[in-house]
């Protein structure tokens, strides 16, 4: 459950940021700029290039970590045999 709340997290942020850059006259955005001051929401309408590399990069490191205990445990389960 934690992995799909945290898969749901970096979606979500992603979505924000992206709706914040192609959309930056949206009442949606003008609502997120109410909260511009906070550290943790000010880089979402920051123009530098590392937040979407952060972005897509954490998505990627996402799904690498959970597919490689996903594979190790699809092949310990093959080769299980019942006693």
């Amino acid at each position: 459950m934690g992995l799909g709340l945290l898969l749901a997290v970096l979606t979500t942020i992603a979505g924000i940021w992206l709706v914040a850059h192609l959309f930056p006259d949206s009442g949606i955005v003008r609502v997120l700029q109410l909260f511009a001051g906070h550290g943790a929401v000010s880089w979402i309408f920051s123009s530098a290039p590392w937040s979407p590399l952060i972005l897509v990069g954490s998505q990627v490191a996402y799904f690498v970590g959970v597919k490689l205990p996903w594979d190790a445990a699809v092949r310990r389960l093959e080769e299980w045999e019942p006693a």
